[in-house]
Order: C-alpha cells, then structure tokens, then sequence
C-alpha cells in the first residue's frame, strides 16, 4: 500500500503534471524503455516491519522505497531532484481528526476484502478506515479486468474495515474497496543520480534516485502495511 500511495500522491502533485500522470509501482516486468521519458518507477528498498505504537504521537519506522525519475537531460533532472524533495518534505494530508499533518495519504487501492464465510460481510486488510474520502466498493470486474464500482445494497464498518451486505453475494464474487487508513510521512535518506540499465538491458542515463524512510501515524494495529 505503500508504493501505490506515494504513486497516487506523485500523480496527483505538481509532478504528475509535468509526468503526465505517469508514477509506476515497479514490478519485474516493469521495462522502462517502453514507457515515454519522463517516468517514475517506486519500489521497495527494505521491508523490514516493527511492531507499531498506538497513537498520533508514536511515529515508527517500518519500511525503506526508492522512487527513480528517468529523464531526458540534466536541466530535467536537476528540476525533478529539486521539486521531489519540496514537494515530499511539505506534504501535509487531512488526519482523522479533520486536522492537517506531515505526510501523504495512506491508501489501498480497490483492494481485494476477505470474505467472513457468510458472503455478506467483508474485511480489508487495515483496519480503521476514514470516511473521508468517500470509501469506494467494487464487485467483480468488467471485460477488460477493471473493477466495477457499486454504491447501494451494503453498509460500511469504518471502524473495523469492512463492508457489510444486506444479502448475500455468490460465493465466487469478488468484494473490493478503495479506501484511507491513516497517513505516511516521508524523511528523505539518501539521494543518488545513477546511471543504470533496466530489464531490457536498455541503458538510461540521467536519473534520480530519491531513498525515504517511510513513517505512519497509526490508529490502530494494522495487519499488513505494503
């Protein structure tokens, strides 16, 4: 959850502008000669999870991302390496209690709900959901393996992360939901301009290579964080 966060937030910046919304969870067939210059690939660079203190003011570290720009010169670079950096270190999101704090909005998207056993109630994987925004539930997909969103017949349990549906859903039907959980804040840990090569073997020259340490304002106990 986190990768597919901070790529929303990056989309969704003065960045994604300027990148055409083009913010990318990397995954091993992710080859970046096959994507337009500028791109933005996010990937983990430890996972390492701690046991996490309750609370707005206990902030634990839990896990390291690498967010890689691939430009096209070095004047784009040395804007992209300046703007990330303002961008991340100001960045305040609307916390629970309606108040602004450091850091971005923790959100899983159109994540898939366990089924309880009746088909009618449905947990996420975190706990603790915001009613704002809105959350969204999908049922199943469409043709192309989009989710397809639905707005009546359940209710939601904000607090226990889950939907509840007034009749029961087929067994083979899939529940998802898109829904904010709390926020992450971001210290930057080292910032490199490598040269490399992607999957293809395709070398790529001007990049930057922005390492954060990933920090959470926790309500409760989660059970799973990427």
């Amino acid at each position: 959850m986190i990768r597919p966060s901070l790529a929303r937030f990056i989309n969704s910046s003065e960045l994604g502008t300027i990148l055409g919304a083009k913010a990318y969870v990397f995954t091993p067939e992710f080859v970046v000669g096959e994507y337009q210059k500028p791109v933005c690939a996010i990937d983990y660079v430890s996972q390492g999870q701690e046991l996490w203190v309750i609370g707005d003011a206990a902030r634990k570290e839990n896990a390291s991302v690498q967010v890689t720009f691939y430009l096209r010169s070095i004047e784009e670079r040395r804007n992209f390496k300046h703007r990330f950096l303002r961008i991340i270190e100001s960045a305040k999101a609307t916390d629970s209690d309606g108040f602004l704090k450091p850091g971005i909005d923790f959100v899983a998207t159109a994540d898939l709900l366990r089924d309880s056993g009746d088909q009618k109630t449905y947990y996420g994987d975190q706990a603790g959901w915001f009613s704002t925004p809105a959350v969204k539930i999908f049922k199943n997909e469409d043709a192309g393996g989009e989710p397809i969103l639905i707005t009546t017949g359940f209710t939601i349990d904000y607090a226990n992360g889950a939907v509840v549906f007034g009749t029961a859903n087929a067994p083979a039907d899939r529940i998802r939901a898109t829904y904010k959980m709390g926020l992450i804040d971001f210290n930057v840990a080292d910032i490199a301009e490598p040269q490399l090569v992607d999957m293809a073997n395709n070398p790529h020259k001007y990049n930057v290579a922005v390492t954060l340490n990933a920090h959470f304002y926790i309500k409760r106990t989660a059970q799973r964080y990427t």
